[in-house]
């Protein structure tokens, strides 16, 4: 839930906050609603941190995207109503292209 719902809930906050724009505040919230980087692994054993954890919490967060990331994008969606749906096979797809296929 940390992962999946604060930061996106912080960015729809900041963009209420501070006037940035309504492009800019998507962008952030589109930014803020990904789990993580396909390099976070890497970067994490390169700062000396468990290099098991940093892979399960990698594959943990790629595993539950598809069933997450619709939820603050559909929630979103209502509080400004528009009309957003991203499939999770769309996202499933695009989890195995970036994170298992390289």
């Amino acid at each position: 839930m940390v992962t999946f719902v604060i930061p996106s809930d912080l960015a729809l906050l900041l963009g209420t906050l501070v006037p940035i724009g309504q492009g800019a505040m998507v962008g952030l919230y589109l930014i803020a609603v990904v789990p993580g980087a396909p390099l976070m692994t890497r970067n994490a054993i390169r700062h000396g941190f468990d290099s098991e954890l940093a892979a399960s919490y990698e594959l943990f967060g790629a595993l539950l995207a598809p069933i997450m990331l619709p939820l603050p994008i559909a929630v979103a969606a209502w509080l400004y109503h528009r009309d957003i749906f991203i499939p999770p096979a769309d996202i499933l797809r695009v989890v195995i292209m970036k994170q298992f296929a390289p």
